[in-house]
């Protein structure tokens, strides 16, 4: 199948029409494009975008950003305690989503339930750890396959929880989507570009506004009360991820 490739260089140094701010969370890393975690402030990222535009995936020296064969089917993952009251609705959230993205992709999460009382981005029994955030701009944020274990963790910001059951498991399927690689579809030259970042990459044939990996609020055409994967989401997965 053909791809088009593109690359943009996202500077935290630089002030770009969409803003890079540093998480206030421990790790300090600086986020770009809203829920996108830098390793550096310099970091660069390259991007494949397979025909019909169906989903934007992120390459690392011009190779797919994505888990290998064994480690698709083994994405383990723990929920911290610290949710504290909320911890319920993450675990709940994480299963609906977790579920409908093995059913996109040939893709396998698995919640250790066990590992709770440690999960930290030190515990290396899983592939990764989901924790709480507090005061964020975002919602909640991830990390791509090819991130190092101690930036490999899923945060969910505290006024996640002012939405809805649906809402919380949308907001958590567009964070796993990056979990497997995928970039935001709003960076697309047919865009609308309300969420610009720059002109470093090509422009692109059509591409799908309804994504759960398109921000509504950057010209998309999804709801932000249930972002849901779309059969040009399915098709775009199983590129990389096949059954």
């Amino acid at each position: 199948m053909k791809k088009w490739i593109l690359a943009i260089a996202l500077l935290a140094t630089n002030a770009m029409a969409y803003e890079v701010h540093q998480e206030n969370a421990a790790t300090g890393v600086y986020i770009i494009d809203g829920d996108i975690p830098l390793l550096h402030p310099s970091q660069k990222f390259d991007f494949i975008q397979s025909n019909e535009d169906k989903l934007i995936v992120d390459t690392v020296d011009g190779v797919y950003d994505i888990w290998n064969k064994f480690d698709r089917m083994n994405l383990t993952y723990c929920v911290s305690d610290e949710f504290g009251k909320n911890k319920a609705a993450t675990v709940a959230a994480f299963k609906q989503a977790t579920k409908d993205w093995m059913e996109a992709a040939n893709v396998r999460f698995e919640y250790v339930a066990s590992e709770d009382d440690n999960c930290t981005t030190s515990n290396n029994n899983v592939m990764f750890n989901v924790a709480p955030a507090f005061g964020e701009r975002y919602l909640a944020r991830a990390f791509f396959p090819n991130y190092p274990r101690e930036y490999r963790d899923v945060l969910v910001n505290d006024d996640s929880y002012e939405y809805n059951a649906k809402a919380l498991a949308g907001f958590i399927r567009h964070e796993l989507g990056h979990v497997l690689g995928f970039r935001h579809e709003h960076i697309s030259k047919d865009s609308e570009r309300v969420c610009d970042e720059d002109e470093n990459f090509k422009p692109l044939t059509k591409y799908d506004s309804a994504s759960v990996m398109h921000y509504p609020q950057c010209g998309g055409t999804g709801n932000i009360m249930n972002l849901a994967i779309t059969e040009f989401d399915k098709e775009g997965a199983q590129v990389v991820y096949p059954f």
